[in-house]
């Protein structure tokens, strides 16, 4: 993972901030909060990692992810409450209300593993889910 604070001009390297995490590398999805631009968080084969300071130093969040199931495909936030998450792992719909620190499931029963989450910014009510084998 890289950033670049100028365009493209140069790039700085943020792979270090992570390393620590098993298979954080292998990023499915990066999500940014909208009331606070240097929060983000990556969706990984590793799980939900969140960084406070624009991807420089990364923390765990932890999920309530049954025992087999492995990584997190897809990661939204309320574009206007940051305290909800939301994590697809396989073909499970995770939220929290209170960012992150404690999750529920939700009953997406859906029929492939999920690859993409969205919160609608005009109606955060209204999630999307992406699915695919």
């Amino acid at each position: 993972m890289f950033r670049t604070n100028n365009r493209g001009l140069s790039w700085l390297r943020l792979t270090e901030g992570y390393s620590s995490f098993s298979k954080a590398d292998k990023i499915a999805d990066l999500t940014f909060d909208p009331l606070n631009y240097s929060t983000i968080y990556s969706a990984s084969s590793y799980g939900l990692l969140r960084s406070a300071d624009r991807g420089v130093h990364w923390e765990q969040v932890r999920l309530i992810v049954p025992t087999g199931k492995e990584g997190v495909s897809a990661a939204a936030i309320n574009p206007n409450d940051s305290s909800f998450l939301y994590a697809g792992v396989g073909q499970d719909l995770y939220a929290s209300r209170d960012g992150g620190t404690s999750w529920r499931t939700l009953s997406l029963r859906a029929p492939a593993p999920i690859r993409l989450l969205r919160v609608n910014p005009r109606d955060p009510k209204v999630i999307f889910a992406v699915i695919s084998n």
